[in-house]
C-alpha cells in the first residue's frame, strides 16, 4: 500500500500527527494490524511491514505533482519480480524514486512532471551498483 496522508486516513481511520516518530510508530502499527506493507509518502517516506520500519529521505518538493505516485508503484512493482520482500522492494523503490527524483528536479528545476523521473531510475541503479562495487 503507498498512501499519502489523506489517503492513510482513509483507508484506516486513523489521523496522523505530523511529528516524523510518532507516525512512524502509528504506520508500523497499521502495517503490524492488516499484515502488509505501508508506504506513507510524504516529505519523508515511512515505510514499514509491521516488524521493521525505515524512514526514506531521499526526493525533491517538487514530486509533490500527480503521478509521481504511480510512478513509485512502477518501480516497487518491478523490484517485486526479483523478489518476494514486499518490505525490501518497498524501501529500495523508495530510495531509487526519491534519488530519481531529485536528479530530474535538477535537470528541469522546480517544474517537474512525473514523467520526467523515469529516464533517471537506471542512473540512479548504476550509481548504486558502482558504489557498491567499490565497497568490496
Amino acid at each position: 500500500l503507498t498512501p499519502h496522508r489523506g489517503e492513510f486516513y482513509r483507508m484506516f481511520k486513523i489521523h496522523l500527527t505530523g511529528d516524523l516518530d510518532l507516525d512512524a510508530t502509528i504506520v508500523t502499527d497499521a502495517a503490524a494490524k492488516w499484515d502488509t506493507t505501508i508506504v506513507l509518502k510524504g516529505q519523508f517516506d515511512i515505510i514499514s511491514d509491521g516488524k521493521t520500519t525505515k524512514i526514506n529521505k531521499t526526493g525533491h518538493p517538487g514530486m509533490t505533482v500527480a503521478g509521481t505516485g504511480d510512478v513509485l508503484v512502477g518501480i516497487i512493482a518491478a523490484l517485486l519480480s526479483v523478489t518476494d520482500d514486499t518490505f525490501l522492494a518497498a524501501s529500495l523503490g523508495t530510495y531509487i524514486s526519491g534519488v530519481a527524483g531529485e536528479l530530474a528536479a535538477n535537470e528541469y528545476g522546480d517544474g517537474l512532471m512525473a514523467s520526467d523521473i523515469p529516464q533517471f531510475i537506471n542512473k540512479v541503479i548504476k550509481n548504486a551498483l558502482e558504489f557498491r562495487a567499490k565497497e568490496v
